[in-house]
Order: structure tokens, then C-alpha cells, then sequence
């Protein structure tokens, strides 16, 4: 067995599955998902400005969401449409000011002041704790997204069985070692979600 780890955005992956490049991938959850997928967590996504923005701790409402200049991905990019299809449901609009798909240049134009971004706090964790960045929950309920395991429709070989329960046991240390900041687990072990999938 050879062990090729591909990194990339998720449309590329999961176009990968299609092709039958890759064997298994791991994603975001997309409502317009072709491939088999196995939930395995949920993280919040946060309000992300400056060190000296003072959002407050207990969180931002959306109207408050709606009046905040913001830096986001185009569409069709993930987080933007979570965070659309979000804003609609409370009646909100966001403002999106500046359009990049660069997470490090989102990084550099809120420090430059130049909006706020939406964030999981993994991505910003040890520059927040540093005081670089400020960031709060969003909405009630809150803004999240879940992230799993997407399979090819027409099953997955042992090996990438075998690869997928190994990541999916890296996910489930980190997390129970705190090294995923407000994720919470969605399913028990990988391997036995798929084969409740397989069974289903």
C-alpha cells in the first residue's frame, strides 16, 4: 500500500472522488454533497477583527453581523455559503466589503483594519491568545459548520478504510486534548459510522 496525502480546496477533492484519484477525503459538509459522507465534528465559527477590536466575549447578533464590514471568500468557496444561506435565515445581509480566498490575506487586511473576517477559532487560536486577534461566537444560534469524511458512492477499499480510521482517530485526540478549540464530536469512531453506512 502507498500513502498519498493530497492537500488542496475541497471542490478539487471531491472532484478527486469523482475521478477515482482519491479514495477518501476529508471535507466540510456541502448540501449539494455527491458523495457518500460521514459526519465526524462541528466547530463554531467566529467574528475575527483586530486585537483592539473589543468584540464582546458572550458573542455578536447577526444584525450586529450585518452592520460589520466584512472579508470573506468568493463564492462558491464554503464558509461564504454557510455564512450566506445563515444571514438569510435571520433576515440579515452581510456586508462584504473585500473578496480574497487567501486565508493569510484575510489575516493581513483585518490586522491592516481594513473589515472583519469569519473564522474557526483552530485558525486563529495562538494568534488570538497573543493578543493579535480579537473574535466572538456569531448568532443565536450560532454559526457553525461540520466537518466528515466523503467517500466514492461506489464503496472504498480496505486500505482507505484503514486510512480513514486513522485520521479519524487523530481528529478525536486533538480534540480530546483541547488542540481543537469549541469542535465537539458528531459520530462515534469512523469505522463504525461507515459501517452503519454500508448496513443502511
Amino acid at each position: 500500500m502507498r500513502l498519498n496525502i493530497v492537500s488542496g480546496y475541497a471542490g478539487h477533492l471531491r472532484e478527486g472522488l469523482s475521478r477515482g484519484s482519491i479514495d477518501c477525503a476529508l471535507v466540510y459538509a456541502d448540501d449539494e454533497e455527491h458523495h457518500r459522507f460521514i459526519p465526524s465534528l462541528e466547530e463554531a465559527l467566529w467574528l475575527v477583527g483586530p486585537g483592539n477590536a473589543a468584540l464582546p466575549a458572550g458573542g455578536v447578533s447577526w444584525q450586529t453581523l450585518a452592520r460589520t464590514p466584512l472579508i470573506l471568500p468568493p463564492l462558491p468557496h464554503g464558509i461564504r455559503r454557510l455564512a450566506e444561506r445563515a444571514a438569510r435565515r435571520q433576515n440579515a445581509a452581510l456586508k462584504v466589503v473585500t473578496e480574497t480566498d487567501s486565508l493569510s490575506v484575510q489575516k493581513q487586511l483585518v490586522l491592516a483594519g481594513a473589515g472583519m473576517t469569519l473564522l474557526p477559532a483552530i485558525a486563529i487560536e495562538e494568534a488570538r491568545a497573543c493578543g493579535t486577534f480579537c473574535c466572538a461566537p456569531v448568532g443565536d444560534p450560532p454559526l457553525t459548520r461540520t466537518l466528515g469524511f466523503a467517500l466514492p458512492l461506489a464503496g472504498e477499499s480496505p486500505a482507505a478504510r484503514h486510512v480513514l480510521g486513522l485520521f479519524d482517530a487523530c481528529l478525536r485526540e486533538r480534540i480530546g486534548d483541547g488542540g481543537w478549540p469549541h469542535a465537539r464530536l458528531l459520530t462515534p469512531p469512523a469505522g463504525e459510522a461507515l459501517c452503519s453506512l454500508v448496513s443502511g
